[in-house]
């Protein structure tokens, strides 16, 4: 995502900012497709910052998810 793009700017086809608005929308529907694909992955294993009070204790899960997996 990027040079697809900005090359109409560069080349003289298009304006800047229809190039950054067109690059956005691509940005955009990329992470779509990716949080799709991870949701869909029954492996995935989700850590959702918000439910722990710092980060310690986040890291303490994370960890602890980790070793349950053989990875210490």
């Amino acid at each position: 995502i990027g040079y697809k793009e900005l090359a109409p700017y560069f080349s003289g086809g298009a304006d800047l900012e229809s190039c950054i608005e067109s690059l956005k929308r691509a940005t955009r529907r990329y992470a779509k497709r990716q949080l799709t694909w991870f949701r869909r992955d029954q492996s995935t294993n989700w850590f959702f910052v918000d439910e722990y009070t710092n980060s310690d204790e986040l890291l303490s899960s994370v960890v602890a998810f980790l070793s349950s997996k053989g990875f210490d």
